[in-house]
């Protein structure tokens, strides 16, 4: 099966970038301005260093994520081309194609959210292929 297309909302990519940084990349790759709490509302109820999981911030299509490098540790000093990639919701649905295309045995449960959309549920190695797929184009670690 070839998908042609594929959207996230900002809540996917939110919850894709979570899984990766906090659990599925970090050994193989840095990453920097990582500010999660730039994605989501403040529940002022609460307090105002709460913030409602559930309630994510009408972010641009080109919002960056976080950006991340392979570690020097995976690849070595010596590469001179190393380089940050950002991580938008464009590139995720690039890495969630591929996943989707050629390690479907990665996604852990498949829902009909009954308008049409389909969600799909994503653990740290996941998160992690997807991020690989969206900046390298294939599986280089792991």
């Amino acid at each position: 099966m070839k998908i042609t297309g594929l959207v996230l909302t900002n809540e996917d990519a939110a919850d894709i970038v979570h899984g990766a940084i906090e659990g599925g990349t970090g050994y193989w790759a840095e990453c920097r301005n990582y500010n999660w709490k730039d994605w989501y509302e403040k529940d002022e109820e609460r307090s105002t260093e709460r913030y409602t999981w559930d309630k994510i911030k009408d972010l641009p299509d080109d919002y960056v994520f976080v950006e991340i490098m392979e570690d020097e540790d995976a690849i070595g000093e010596d590469v001179p081309d190393k380089k940050w990639f950002q991580l938008t919701r464009g590139v995720l649905e690039k890495g969630v194609i591929g996943l989707i295309e050629n390690y479907p045995h990665l996604i852990h449960g498949v829902s009909n959210r009954g308008n049409g959309d389909i969600e799909c549920d994503f653990d740290a190695t996941s998160c992690d292929v997807i991020v690989q797929l969206a900046v390298f184009g294939k599986v280089v670690y792991g």
